[in-house]
């Protein structure tokens, strides 16, 4: 039993104010051995052990090895025995080393101390555990009060922030036209997306910046941007309308998505969608599309609209459940981990890599969201001998490295970020849920004319991994963090990186294609059946 040092004061905590207890100089008092109360000699106070880390080495090794030894029969027999066993005659044993030397260790538990059932029992109890990262929480009690300002996403809150920039920007429009497959009436078109609505909540959400520092949502109980229905002679004019609606900017202080219905002579009528980027990412559109298809089907069939939303997959949560969330891994220091990787990534550069791709005009001091795209047809099976030297080099990998190439030679530098949006869908409670659940991570890639090409796809593979390990850190936190580092900024430029590649689901061969002039240039991988088929090259061309 370890003994307990005795600090020489008062167990009751307090002071020791006699001064005839204490041998103070100076005070009449000689050199003669120090006397208790009763006029006893005192025994002198002894300092704590002190730990070596020699000892302490010695006595760890000592504990593993006699594991290893208490499984060997009598006789060392194996090559790794008799090891273990010339390596235990020169570890000193526990009672050989000073024992004041771990009188205030306590002794470590060893695997052989537990049986195997209190193995299994531990490990039982630590998958019960749930991880604070991977689980999300609805707070219905909070959300569903009326006329309460919830917290924003940071992935919102930057394009909340875009906005108030830019509020006649068409860049972040999301603009779609579908037409119904079963034959319905007007009324049954605004009833299928007013089920629609009803059901995400971000989809009825009212964002205000009126507190710089603190952005926020309110819910409204009922959609306010309203349902319209034009009579159109032809479908040219119903493209024209769409198009004026889609240059038409969003008040994201009251509604951000507009709905139009264009009823046909065939009863199919043609059903066009507008909304704001924040509140959707393309996979939110898709779903958003789905639903729309699978309500409209049931509601030609007869069904009610209680039956209706009985038939669609369960929403464990609302996309305000996952901004609580998001505010809550930040605010408890559990984003640490992910920000400090890319902020290691980003102050690397000193100063800051800024892509500087040769134009031919000057360029403008502010930066304006003007641009137009190129369609790029690709075969996935070029890529096929690179995958096989490394199976960690993906298709999207390889695109992202060879367009960083080509845009380093261009400019003729040696390092660019390039970004890209991962989607922060891993979790099954959001699968089914619209919202803009992008966040933009920028992947360092550096070039050096003597590497092989090999060696940088295979890092910029890594690098690949690593956006889906350290995924969870707000894009528009890193810039926070960094910006110390980097006191001055180009308000032509973004503040990080100037160039991305984005993976877009695509289901059609449309050529619609958005976030025009938001950047320098960049990609679009547009993938089909896990395939990327097509590259959108978009460019500025202010």
């Amino acid at each position: 039993m370890a003994k307990e040092w005795d600090s020489g004061q008062p167990q009751d905590g307090s002071m020791v104010q006699d001064a005839a207890a204490i041998n103070l100089p100076g005070k009449g008092m000689g050199k003669g051995p120090v006397m208790d109360g009763n006029g006893v000699k005192a025994k002198a106070k002894s300092p704590p052990p002190m730990v070596s880390a020699d000892l302490f080495g010695a006595e760890v090794r000592y504990l593993v090895l006699s594991a290893f030894s208490r499984e060997m029969d009598e006789d060392p027999v194996t090559p790794f025995e008799w090891s273990i066993a010339a390596t235990m005659l020169k570890v000193p044993t526990f009672h050989q080393l000073r024992r004041t030397a771990f009188d205030v260790l306590p002794i470590l538990p060893v695997s052989a101390m537990l049986t195997d059932d209190e193995l299994d029992e531990h490990q039982l109890s630590r998958s019960k555990r749930k991880d604070p990262r991977q689980t999300i929480a609805a707070v219905p009690s909070i959300r569903l009060m009326p006329g309460l300002a919830h917290p924003v996403t940071f992935n919102e809150e930057q394009m909340l922030r875009l906005f108030v920039t830019d509020p006649r920007s068409m860049a972040y429009n999301l603009s779609s036209t579908q037409r119904s497959r079963v034959p319905l009436s007007v009324e049954q078109c605004e009833m299928a997306h007013r089920i629609i609505l009803e059901r995400h909540e971000v989809l009825r959400s009212a964002f205000s910046l009126e507190d710089h520092g603190n952005p926020t949502r309110k819910v409204m109980k009922d959609h306010v941007g309203g349902f319209y229905a034009l009579a159109l002679p032809d479908e040219g004019t119903a493209q024209a309308i769409a198009g004026m609606d889609y240059a038409t900017p969003h008040m994201l202080g009251v509604s951000a998505i507009r709905l139009l219905y264009s009823p046909s002579r065939d009863n199919f009528p043609a059903m066009h969608v507008n909304m704001h980027h924040i509140l959707a990412d393309n996979d939110a559109l898709l779903t958003f599309w789905q639903e729309s298809f699978q309500v409209q089907e049931l509601l030609y069939y007869g069904y009610t609209k209680e039956a209706i939303k009985e038939k669609l997959p369960k929403l464990p949560v609302q996309f305000t459940d996952f901004a609580y969330w998001q505010k809550s891994l930040f605010s408890r220091g559990l984003l640490k981990p992910d920000l400090s990787y890319w902020g290691r990534q980003i102050v690397t550069s000193q100063p800051p890599a800024v892509l500087d791709v040769p134009i031919d005009i000057p360029r403008p001091r502010v930066w304006v969201a003007v641009g137009d795209s190129a369609k790029i047809d690709l075969d996935q099976e070029l890529m096929l001998p690179v995958m096989d030297l490394n199976p960690r080099i993906t298709p999207f990998a390889i695109v992202i490295c060879n367009f960083s190439l080509a845009l380093m030679r261009m400019a003729n530098q040696r390092v660019v970020y390039m970004a890209t949006a991962f989607a922060l869908r891993s979790l099954p409670a959001v699968a089914n849920l619209i919202g803009n659940f992008l966040n933009m991570l920028p992947i360092r890639v550096a070039y050096d004319p003597r590497e092989p090409y090999l060696d940088i796809a295979s890092r910029v593979a890594q690098s690949t991994i690593n956006v889906q390990r350290y995924n969870l850190a707000p894009f528009i936190q890193i810039v926070s963090d960094t910006q110390p580092h980097f006191p001055t900024a180009d308000p032509s430029r973004n503040p990080v990186y100037q160039s991305m590649v984005d993976v877009v689901p695509r289901d059609d061969d449309s050529d619609e294609v958005g976030l025009k002039g938001v950047l320098d240039v960049f990609l679009f991988a547009n993938t089909r059946n896990g395939q990327i088929f097509r590259l959108d090259g978009v460019f500025n061309n202010t």
